[in-house]
Order: structure tokens, then C-alpha cells, then sequence
């Protein structure tokens, strides 16, 4: 196959192809991807989805989601906790990169558990703005390297499902604050 069909200018075509390949991974990193188009414009596709307080509207596994006052800035701090395969996790969030609205990335800590560095790039098209998300860990070796490729398969599931409700969802609460 040849990919999907693009409409939009070639700069557009470029910059979707640079967004959709980033940059190779330390050896051993466990990458998952995932996307939508979302018929907001990019700021406003940018601004619900880096919100953590919106993420409970299109993740099925988040319980809650909270923003320190410090998110939005490099280094600042969000909670969540998620359902995942008949577990409560908690993770603690740090920004690594805030970029609105081309990049937002945040490094995901659990204890017990290796960090899951994630990122969103957002990309202009004609009717909308295409989200284009990596998760990305280092497994451990054994039984726990185990523990962590079914987690990974789950946080796949998890994505794909949240991508696809992501468009409907965005576009019924752009404007509004989260909850």
C-alpha cells in the first residue's frame, strides 16, 4: 500500500511526514503510536488534549487527571491514575517538552514500573489537525520484561481506543475549560 491519501499543500505533506517519523530510539526502546484527526483548528486541538483535566473524556482507563499549577511550563507536574489490566496505577507526570501547538511531552513515572516517555505532535492539515502520539519505554529483562510487554500491548489497546473517540469528543468541548 501506499499510505493514506494527503490533501493539503506539499509544505503541509512535509511537515506531516517529519511529525510522523521522529527521531530513532535508544536501542531496545518498545515504541507504540497511535493518531487522529481532529476538526479543530491546532490551537485548539493542542489546548484540549494537553489539558490533563480533558483526559478522563477520551481515556476509558483515567480515574482522574490533575495539572499542577506549574503545567505548561518545562518541568511542570501532573497526576493521574489509571484502570489498566485490573490494576490501579498511579503515575506522576513531568513536562519535557511544551511547544503549543506544534509539541507537548511528558515523561510518565510509576513506581515499580519503567518510565514512558510520551509525546504529541500536532499537525495543520485543511480541516483539522492531525494528532500523531508515541509512547516509548525501556523493558526490563525476565519475568518483569514480561510484566511490561503485556502492559505495552495494553497502553496500544488503550491509545487506539482513545484515538478514536478523540475527534467526536474534542470537537464537543472545544472552547470550553475541563472539568
Amino acid at each position: 500500500g501506499h499510505g493514506p491519501v494527503f490533501r493539503g499543500t506539499p509544505a503541509l505533506a512535509v511537515q506531516a511526514a517529519l511529525a510522523a517519523s521522529p527521531a530513532p530510539s535508544a536501542p531496545g526502546t518498545e515504541r507504540i503510536s497511535y493518531g487522529a484527526v481532529v476538526p479543530l483548528p491546532p490551537t485548539e486541538a493542542f489546548a484540549f488534549v494537553s489539558d490533563p483535566g480533558n483526559w478522563h473524556l477520551f481515556f476509558d482507563s483515567v480515574r482522574s487527571a490533575e495539572a499542577d499549577a506549574d503545567w505548561g511550563d518545562v518541568g511542570g507536574h501532573a497526576r493521574m491514575t489509571n484502570a489498566m489490566l485490573g490494576r490501579t496505577i498511579e503515575s506522576e507526570l513531568e513536562l519535557t517538552v511544551w511547544d503549543p501547538p506544534r509539541e507537548f511531552r511528558y515523561t510518565a513515572r510509576q513506581p515499580g514500573r519503567p518510565d514512558l516517555d510520551n509525546r504529541r505532535v500536532f499537525v495543520p492539515l485543511p480541516d483539522g489537525t492531525r494528532l500523531q502520539g508515541t509512547t516509548e519505554s525501556q523493558p526490563r529483562g525476565g519475568l518483569a520484561g514480561l510484566t511490561d510487554q503485556m502492559l505495552g500491548q495494553a497502553l496500544q489497546r488503550m491509545y487506539d481506543k482513545a484515538m478514536a473517540k478523540l475527534p467526536q469528543v474534542a470537537t464537543g468541548h472545544s472552547g470550553r475549560p475541563s472539568q
